[in-house]
């Protein structure tokens, strides 16, 4: 399998890009261990953007430690595979666990080399970097949405974007709680915004 041209696939026909990942019928332990992986390089992006690159934090010190972004991490993109799915059902869609969980994990691979390609134009270009930056962000929404269409089978672009709009909802609700059950009531009042 070439991980580029599936890349480029997912952005210039999602719909196909994400056949292609289904149908890979990965085992679950497979898929775990990826998106534990996919959290770990996450995790190291966030740190090496903040540490070394000395880009702000809007979080508070507690979450900025490494193993707890790690923590925070797995849980968000647990509760965003979770939502996902359960939000499409709701909405008549028909997606498993297992096909929404290798379509998120492969956006957020397809992210974290954008973003290490904006690290690097950093170096040389900060303009291109702040533009591959934006640009990753709409490149992750837009598979994202083509791909809940794809797995749910709704044919409705609209109702793929509600669904991402409220498993998006139930992800910052579900974290909310985890901060306020691990950093007790007081966790967002320190929040840097």
């Amino acid at each position: 399998m070439n991980w580029y041209r599936l890349a480029v696939l997912s952005v210039k026909d999602p719909k196909q890009a994400a056949r292609i990942l289904m149908d890979m019928q990965l085992e679950t332990e497979v898929l775990r261990n990826a998106l534990l992986l996919v959290a770990l390089v996450n995790t190291f992006l966030f740190v090496f953007s903040v540490e070394f690159i000395g880009l702000s934090s809007p979080y508070p010190a507690f979450f900025n430690a490494p193993f707890v972004n790690f923590a925070i991490m797995v849980v968000g993109l647990a509760l965003m595979v979770a939502s996902l799915v359960f939000t499409g059902r709701v909405m008549g869609g028909s997606a498993t666990i297992r096909d929404v969980l290798v379509l998120v994990i492969w956006v957020q691979i397809v992210q974290a080399a954008i973003q290490i390609m904006a690290y690097l134009a950093l170096l040389f270009v900060p303009l291109v970097a702040n533009i591959l930056t934006l640009a990753g962000g709409l490149i992750g929404l837009y598979m994202l949405v083509h791909f809940i269409n794809e797995s749910h089978k709704f044919n409705s672009i609209g109702k793929s974007a509600m669904v991402m709009i409220a498993a998006l909802l139930g992800v910052v609700i579900g974290l909310s709680i985890v901060a306020i059950m691990v950093g007790g009531p007081d966790v967002g009042s320190t929040l840097k915004l």
